[in-house]
């Protein structure tokens, strides 16, 4: 009796691991007569219906054509599906392999929980995620050599990401992603842009190599010098930002973050946004290198040249200011309730 229970138990336990076959449907519109796929063809799991559309070569972007979708987007198996059905591209008989999810090919199914992306998988279209429902951590494979922006923007069940290494460029990624508390970059990105982390609000940790990961802490390396615009307005539990070869941070880049206390720049700094630390009540130090480093100083190099402008310092902790060439200071609330404020020297 306990081997016919136990062999029940298994055979239960594989039906419902057993991953569902991916077929052509719509084979009218799908197959050409030789059964060969069109540049345009339809594909079932049994849950998701999907649009594939052709990018050349047999490599194919895919994305929700109709219906609600499941939890579980599986795409690991469909160029095996495909194969073992026979269905090959018309052209030249290639292989049917899945590319790219296609621009917000999966946008607002927010009862998906988790994607399996295939090793054919190269590029993330703009949006193809967002406001979806992923849970817990995302992987980004390093097969994946291009990415689109706001690809996971709007998704609150998210909590960490690895970026894949072979993207250097972050587009406006992570905005409001309520519960993303740590993200790992390629450790050789060059460009942050767009609105890559606003409104993240369990933000703790952003490093590009394992040994530069601290707990609380942004840490970029040199190869990125500049940030944008709001780049990580609202996100309160960010308290130290080090980056380096930082020469631009750009306006309202801080915006709200209340535990950041201390930003490193880079000895070449440049040029310092509007409102950049507008807000930051528990800010006091932005310095170019550890030993120069005065807890409570502000100092902005040579390069650092033009002027402050409004409000870059409102609500902060600062006591001293060392700018010896800015040439003026624009606003009205520049130093708005900077109630330790002693020194300007400009």
């Amino acid at each position: 009796m306990k081997r016919l229970l136990s062999i029940f138990a298994f055979l239960l336990f594989s039906a419902a691991s057993a991953h569902a076959t991916w077929t052509v449907t719509d084979t009218d519109n799908s197959l050409n007569s030789d059964g060969t796929a069109k540049n345009t063809f339809y594909a079932t799991d049994g849950t998701w219906v999907l649009k594939l559309t052709h990018n050349g070569n047999g490599e194919y972007s895919c994305g929700n054509y109709s219906g609600t979708g499941g939890e579980v987007l599986d795409l690991t198996t469909f160029a095996d599906d495909m194969a073992a059905a026979g269905v090959t591209y018309s052209a030249n008989h290639n292989p049917i392999t899945v590319s790219k999810l296609a621009d917000s090919g999966f946008r607002g199914f927010t009862g998906l929980k988790e994607v399996r992306l295939p090793a054919t998988i190269t590029a993330l279209g703009h949006h193809c995620l967002r406001n979806s429902g992923l849970q817990g951590e995302f992987v980004v494979p390093d097969s994946v050599t291009s990415m689109g922006s706001s690809v996971f923007a709007d998704c609150p069940g998210l909590t960490k990401v690895v970026m894949s290494e072979n993207v250097k460029e972050l587009w406006e990624a992570f905005n409001n992603c309520s519960s993303l508390v740590e993200v790992k970059l390629a450790s050789g990105i060059t460009k942050i842009n767009g609105v890559p982390f606003s409104g993240c609000k369990a933000l703790t940790t952003v490093y590009a190599r394992d040994e530069d990961r601290v707990v609380g802490s942004v840490v970029l390396p040199t190869t990125v010098t500049a940030i944008p615009s709001t780049a990580f307005k609202n996100c309160p539990l960010i308290e130290r930002f080090v980056a380096p070869g930082m020469k631009e941070i750009g306006g309202y880049a801080f915006e709200n973050c209340t535990s950041l206390k201390e930003a490193r720049v880079s000895p070449e700094f440049k040029t310092l946004g509007t409102s950049s630390f507008f807000g930051c009540t528990s800010f006091t130090t932005l310095y170019t290198n550890e030993e120069t480093k005065v807890v409570g100083h502000v100092q902005l190099p040579a390069t650092c040249t033009g002027s402050i402008g409004e409000a870059t310092f409102r609500n902060t902790l600062i006591e001293r200011i060392d700018a010896p060439s800015i040439t003026s200071i624009s606003g009205k609330s520049v130093f708005e309730s900077c109630l330790r404020l002693a020194e300007v020297h400009l």
